[in-house]
């Protein structure tokens, strides 16, 4: 699983610089209405959250740092199914490239797609994956905006730290911890944000009185009077800081 996750990085990495090289700003891929349903299908294997489920954006942050900033990945296929998009190409003489990787079992997805096959011959239409997704989504786009109105509301910058005005911090429970994670991340300069738990224990206590400071994903939180400033763990440079995990998966 490493592996995989290493050679997904370089992909992404290659791709920003390329994309970087041509002056682009955005970077589409070719995932299908499959791709989503599969994702959707290993996400709740793994025991997902809700958000999880949503799937995968047709916009999001390129998934990789810093390679990846101010870009961003757009999915014009994420509604077509797989057949239909290699149907369009051969009616048009179009050629693809077909990754190797796309038949070897030793990869999770490899498998998953197999079994999401023998599902649908079964007669389980697995788009009902790839539509449990799309449901989930608006209300993950919804919070995603009230985060960012949070952002800009309570949340000044200097340098690579972020200070937290406490009692501008008002918004709903989701958006709160959902801005919180985002911050912990782009402070950290992590690629991930910090596991949900362990980020919603925290953040409920941030207005609280006796709350002086804490770590969290590779950050150190410290308070000043009405104000958390989230800067980076000195310890995390050395492997020391606890709390998280390594910002994907908008």
């Amino acid at each position: 699983k490493k592996g995989q996750q290493a050679a997904r990085r370089a992909r992404y990495a290659a791709l920003c610089s390329a994309a970087r090289a041509a002056g682009a700003s955005f970077i589409a891929l070719a995932h299908t209405a499959d791709d989503q349903a599969e994702t959707v299908f290993m996400r709740a294997a793994a025991g997902s959250s809700w958000r999880g489920l949503a799937g995968m954006a047709q916009l999001a942050p390129a998934p990789v740092w810093p390679q990846g900033r101010g870009l961003r990945l757009a999915r014009p296929l994420l509604g077509v199914r797989r057949a239909e998009s290699r149907a369009y190409l051969r009616e048009r003489g179009g050629e693809w490239i077909e990754d190797p990787a796309n038949s070897n079992p030793a990869y999770e997805r490899v498998r998953v797609r197999a079994r999401l096959a023998e599902l649908e011959r079964a007669g389980l239409d697995p788009m009902r994956f790839a539509r449990l997704a799309d449901k989930l989504r608006p209300l993950a786009e919804k919070i995603d905006a009230e985060a960012a109105a949070l952002i800009a509301r309570a949340v000044r910058f200097a340098g690579p730290d972020a200070f937290i005005h406490l009692t501008d911090w008002s918004a709903s429970s989701q958006a709160r911890r959902r801005a919180f994670s985002v911050l912990v991340a782009a402070c950290a300069g992590a690629e991930r944000e910090p596991s949900a738990e362990p980020l919603a224990r925290l953040e409920a206590r941030l207005n609280l009185p006796a709350f002086r400071g804490a770590s969290l994903g590779g950050t150190r939180l410290r308070r000043t009077r009405d104000e958390i400033r989230i800067g980076r763990d000195p310890g995390a440079v050395t492997g020391r800081a606890g709390g998280g995990e390594p910002l994907a998966a908008l």
